[in-house]
């Protein structure tokens, strides 16, 4: 399974995508790289024909040695940043006016109505992408003014999906 991840190293972004223990593109350059799992935290980090020894210190990947010296790193995978994604644009003022997708995906369940007077916080519609199911909440205390889809919909991400009374 290939996955997309960004890393910041000691504030440093780079971009990895990710094939089994095939590390195959960063900060889209190809490259020829493996990760292999040693044991618990330890990990070998083939790279360019250079080995490279690290220890993940905790659960949280937050601090690794890498041949001995010691950086703080954080991963983020693609849907954790369009999660975040849409959490930091639920602050900006459109968001009191519209629901929009996080995500691509296909709308599994649509929990209220035109008409609705919801609260914020509030689910209204159940998201399954990435075979999982998410469900979004009302930015605002507010009543649904339109609905823009139906179940089993098919969505694209930053669709709109629901409209708030102003």
């Amino acid at each position: 399974m290939t996955k997309e991840f960004l890393v910041d190293v000691d504030g440093t972004r780079v971009s990895i995508v990710r094939s089994n223990d095939q590390l195959f593109m960063i900060n889209d350059h190809p490259f020829n790289a493996s990760l292999v799992k040693l044991q618990p935290n330890l990990y070998s980090l083939l790279l360019n024909g250079s080995s490279h020894l690290i220890h993940v210190h905790d659960e949280s990947d937050s601090l690794l040695t890498i041949n001995g010296r010691t950086v703080r790193c954080t991963m983020v995978s693609e849907r954790s940043q369009l999660i975040q994604r849409y959490k930091q644009e639920s602050t900006d003022d459109h968001s009191h006016t519209e629901l929009r997708a996080p995500m691509p995906g296909l709308i599994a369940n649509i929990l209220t109505q035109v008409g609705d007077q919801v609260t914020k916080g509030q689910g209204l519609i159940v998201l399954e992408a990435m075979k999982m199911e998410n469900e979004l909440r009302s930015p605002c205390t507010s009543r649904i003014q339109q609905i823009h889809i139906k179940e089993k919909d098919a969505v694209a991400m930053d669709a709109l999906l629901i409209e708030f009374e102003s």
